[in-house]
């Protein structure tokens, strides 16, 4: 496990959270668009994230390795959350969508 790794995963994580907040913001403004492409470059950088995720998973699998540390447990929360906010947004989106058609 690099630390390299783990990093890229906080701030591809973070780039995520960060996405998805702004996307909101834009909702809110009646900034549909702007909001859809947010959300998209959110999905992106959580993409990005889960993919350097599971590369560290094989190898601790393939190490047989139970090694863990501080920045993991750091890096794996930061993860979690993206997902969840990810999650909300994705809702968020369609509920938006929805009512952007209603008028």
């Amino acid at each position: 496990m690099e630390e390299t790794q783990l990093m890229q995963i906080i701030a591809q994580s973070g780039n995520a959270q960060s996405l998805c907040q702004e996307a909101l913001s834009c909702f809110q403004q009646q900034q549909l668009e702007t909001g859809l492409n947010k959300v998209h470059q959110a999905q992106t950088c959580l993409k990005a994230a889960q993919k350097v995720h599971g590369e560290l998973l094989q190898e601790f699998a393939q190490e047989n390795s139970t090694e863990t540390n501080l920045l993991l447990i750091h890096a794996e929360d930061h993860l979690t959350a993206a997902e969840t906010i990810y999650a909300l947004m994705d809702n968020f989106k369609v509920i938006y969508q929805q009512l952007e058609g209603k008028k």
